[in-house]
């Protein structure tokens, strides 16, 4: 895996005709096989990944990229795909849309042929209609915000919306209904998904309170807390970032203003970044999705395997397991595509999956020319004595196709 700072993307005037290369063909003698994809040669298959290796992230995206090194190692150990090495290029944008967009140009001047990963809202939403513009396949970014009509953008996680509604509604069947308030982080998506929150709420026989919005990377939650503790909820709905999460947690704690049934949340929340973080009165009472398996479940350990192989020493966490499953699902759909590896039959393959067991990790996968959203289902977490417990799966309600 290559790593580095590279020069600054050219002026606008050079980048434009960068867009234009990279939606191009390279000639048959550069890629071998007969594949026309940029990126693509004989013997390599170049990918650029724009991750937060520092700051407020840093420590959970650096596991999700961990655990899909581990599993470009393997390949690579093992010959590739169809005889071409997997060549990633990491670059730093430290959670920030800025160093993300300028990151993202880099890879289309190499060229890479897909964007790979990264970690989280921020950097995605300032580079997929760059991507999206060139032409360039975007894949699997840890990351649910919606993307309607985005051709080349392929997530795996159902968006952040949909969790939402799914986690209020089944909290609601199952522990009783009653009233609901959230903090919610400010992403392009929030205003609808707080919306479809409060329908969500009234739907399962519940009464919405209200909500708060913040900013991710907000230190002092405590005004925020104060005013939730008035309303004397049932349910608090938390969706942010992991750290944030438990930022605003521990501050419900230290006003005594847990809710009366449960804390609910998203997949940032079924995440050991929250449990360790929180003090264990409020672990114990989380209820969340998740998008791939716990580490103490059987559909882990062939992950686990590869990491302690390949990646040795690393922490093997949700992140670490998220990394491997969507490495392995790009594998997957390589290796479908056949020899002659061109972007859109990259597409074209993924959005032919239907119910694939591309990952252990991963509930069944499946893609269609009108839903970019791979996970029909969730599994569905608890916690106990700083334990993420996985209680089963829950079929996702799908408000909108991304």
């Amino acid at each position: 895996m290559e790593r580095g700072r590279w020069l600054p993307a050219a002026a606008a005037a050079l980048a434009t005709l960068v867009i234009a290369a990279c939606g191009g063909s390279a000639s048959p003698s550069q890629t071998g096989g007969g594949a026309t994809a940029p990126g693509v040669t004989s013997n390599a298959i170049q990918i650029g990944t724009t991750n937060a290796e520092t700051g407020v992230v840093s420590a959970s995206a650096s596991l999700t990229q961990a655990g899909a090194q581990a599993v470009f190692a393997q390949v690579n150990a093992s010959g590739g795909i169809y005889g071409r090495k997997i060549q990633q290029t990491v670059l730093d944008d430290a959670y920030t849309a800025p160093k993300a967009v300028a990151n993202v140009r880099t890879f289309m001047s190499k060229p890479v042929f897909a964007v790979f990963g990264g970690y989280g809202t921020v950097p995605a939403e300032a580079i997929v209609p760059i991507l999206q513009q060139a032409k360039i396949p975007y894949l699997f970014p840890y990351q649910g915000n919606p993307y309607p009509g985005d051709r080349y953008l392929f997530l795996v996680m159902p968006v952040y919306r949909d969790q939402t509604v799914t986690v209020i509604e089944n909290a609601l069947k199952r522990y009783g209904k009653g009233t609901v308030y959230a903090l919610v982080g400010k992403t392009a998506d929030t205003a609808q998904t707080v919306q479809e929150a409060i329908q969500a709420t009234q739907k399962a026989g519940g009464t919405w309170l209200g909500y708060d919005q913040v900013s991710q990377g907000t230190t002092d939650y405590t005004p925020y807390v104060l005013r939730m503790k008035q309303m004397h909820p049932d349910f608090l709905f938390v969706s942010t970032d992991p750290t944030d999460c438990a930022r605003y947690v521990t501050a419900v704690v230290a006003q005594g203003a847990l809710p009366a049934k449960r804390i609910l949340g998203l997949q940032t929340m079924a995440d050991e970044t929250f449990i360790n973080a929180v003090p264990e009165t409020a672990d114990d009472m989380l209820y969340a999705p998740g998008p791939n398996a716990p580490a103490s479940s059987q559909q882990a350990k062939q992950c686990i395997q590869i990491i302690n192989k390949y990646a040795p020493g690393t922490r093997i966490t949700m992140e670490t397991l998220w990394g491997c499953g969507t490495a392995q699902l790009f594998v997957y759909a390589l290796k479908k595509a056949g020899p002659n590896l061109t972007r859109d039959g990259l597409v074209k393959t993924l959005q032919a999956m239907h119910d694939a067991s591309a990952a252990s990790v991963f509930t069944p996968i499946s893609y269609s020319s009108d839903n970019n959203v791979g996970e029909r289902t969730m599994y569905e977490f608890t916690s106990k004595n700083k334990q993420l417990v996985s209680i089963g799966t829950m079929p996702v309600v799908s408000s909108s196709a991304a």
